[in-house]
């Protein structure tokens, strides 16, 4: 198995919430992190106001936030920088 870096792993986590909120869980799934190391990687980026979280009708959601788009955009054009194969 190939090692992931935590920051990978955000922005797998920032990328999966680019289009629409979702539910802790699926974001977890989305990125293809386990559920207790997201829950670490949310309240991180949480505290770095790169996510927010919402209740609607008693559900969870985490939804990114503009600097988060910000952020991810940012990453992305770096990872292109270094490794134009995973761009």
């Amino acid at each position: 198995m190939k090692y992931r870096t935590r920051a990978l792993a955000y922005m797998d986590i920032l990328a999966s919430l680019r289009d629409r909120a979702m539910p802790p869980t699926r974001v977890a799934q989305a990125a293809n992190v386990h559920y207790q190391k997201a829950v670490q990687y949310f309240a991180l980026l949480e505290g770095d106001e790169l996510l927010t979280r919402r209740r609607e009708e008693g559900q969870e959601f985490l939804a990114i936030t503009q600097k988060g788009l910000k952020t991810l955009d940012d990453l992305t054009r770096l990872q292109g920088l270094f490794r134009p194969d995973l761009a």
